[in-house]
């Protein structure tokens, strides 16, 4: 009959070390698990998670508008034919504004007047967007100035409210905050070329440069 192998003390005790260092391994990574499993149905329950979307913030700039600016006959501006262009009609009068005039931040905005209705042309080159607005017939251009930005899109201050320049709406909901002060009409983002040929006895506004 073959002699009965028995195990050393020595391999005896490696081999319950080991299964104690197992047990206790397994402990650990069970107790990791509920750790996080707890983590997270407190996250349902209106614990916030470190990966929410972070709330838009204010980049205060404040610039006045550009009020009643020079504009340069048809004949005597020296744009080239592809140059952009935002085109408004009002008071039976046309006039460009060439978008280079508009891109710098502290001349994102014009206040000006066509046929003696008041007209603003703003534009934001961080988002690339074009409004214009009117009000009603007067002497002067309307109030539009620039608060700065919130998160990326433009505000601005109209009557002493902000509002935001791609909607209109106002920045902040409240009773007492009136609805956009104009109307918003339709410029037409264009090029020269392409605007002097819809409307020939046009002028347009080309900046200081």
């Amino acid at each position: 009959m073959p002699a009965t192998i028995r195990p050393s003390t020595a391999t005896r005790v490696t081999i319950r070390t080991v299964l104690a260092l197992l047990a206790g391994a397994g402990f650990l990574v069970g107790a990791i698990y509920c750790s996080e499993w707890s983590s997270l149905r407190a996250g349902t329950h209106g614990v916030s998670f470190n990966m929410a979307p972070a709330r838009p913030t204010w980049r205060r700039f404040e610039h006045p508008g550009i009020d009643s600016p020079a504009a340069v006959a048809r004949e005597a501006a020296t744009l080239g034919p592809d140059e952009e262009v935002i085109g408004i009609v009002a008071g039976g009068r046309a006039r460009a504004y060439r978008l280079r005039a508009l891109a710098h931040p502290e001349r994102h905005i014009v206040n000006d007047r066509l046929g003696g209705v008041p007209v603003s042309v703003t534009y934001c080159d961080l988002t690339d967007c074009v409004r214009a607005f009117a009000g009603p017939p007067g002497d002067r251009p309307l109030d539009v100035s620039q608060a700065g930005l919130f998160g990326h899109e433009m505000i601005l201050v109209i009557a002493g409210y902000r509002y935001r320049q791609r909607t209109g709406r106002p920045l902040a909901d409240g009773p007492g905050i009136p609805p956009l002060p104009c109307v918003a009409l339709d410029p037409r983002r264009t090029t020269w070329e392409d605007w002097t040929r819809l409307h020939p006895r046009t002028d347009i506004y080309v900046g200081p440069d």
